[in-house]
């Protein structure tokens, strides 16, 4: 006797439990940056990719106790919005410490 098996998946609907969109969720860890220890006055590299100073390098500006955010940075040149005429543009941002290195 001949047992049929059942066809693949075709499309998103037919994926079923076993497709990854219904596997468990992944828990990614982010590696902590805890002996980076930013100062006022150091120089940085910044690491967010959606950064406008992705890779550049800026100088601490100040450094909150709490936030998002906490690590505001300042570079020597301005963003995009000098370009078009608003207000000479932008030279500091804020950051997390995982999001720079030390320069």
């Amino acid at each position: 006797m001949l047992t049929q098996q059942s066809p693949p998946a075709t499309n998103f609907c037919d994926a079923g439990a076993n497709s990854p969109l219904h596997s468990d969720i992944v828990v990614l860890e982010i590696p902590s940056n805890a002996a980076m220890a930013v100062s006022k006055g150091q120089q940085v590299r910044i690491k967010r990719p959606e950064s406008y100073w992705f890779n550049e390098v800026g100088t601490v500006a100040s450094v909150a106790d709490a936030g998002k955010y906490p690590v505001n940075v300042r570079f020597e040149k301005v963003d995009y919005k000098a370009y078009s005429g608003i207000d000479g543009g932008i030279n500091t941002a804020n950051y997390a410490e995982a999001e720079l290195e030390s320069a």
